[in-house]
């Protein structure tokens, strides 16, 4: 009877070990996974936040290229503007910025 007790107790201890190795493996596999899944959700984070990125630069550009084109049309008008003043008006205001700042300071 006791012969047969020591084999149970064996018996019953290379179970726990197997059982042991088991759940060693189990919990190696589980922070695997969960660290692939990590990896994963990172990077997909990071994708995201790039599109929102590229998004906000986007729009920012398409702001400032109108921004710009206002401002280069208003540029356009007023050069247009002057351009077509005739030779009179630009020679009176020649001798008019000529006389404001010449003849005030006397030793321009």
């Amino acid at each position: 009877m006791a012969i047969e007790a020591i084999k149970e107790i064996k018996k019953v201890e290379l179970q726990a070990d197997e059982m042991i190795k088991k759940a060693h493996e189990q919990s190696k596999k589980i922070i695997s996974d969960a660290t692939i899944e990590a990896d994963e959700r990172y990077n997909s984070i990071i994708e995201e936040a790039k599109n929102v990125a590229r998004g906000i630069i986007s729009n920012a550009e398409e702001a400032g290229r109108k921004e710009a084109e206002v401002i280069l049309s208003e540029g356009e008008k007023k050069c247009a503007e002057v351009s077509s003043l005739k030779g009179s008006k630009i020679d009176s205001a020649v001798n008019l910025v000529i006389e404001r700042i010449v003849k005030t300071n006397g030793n321009s």
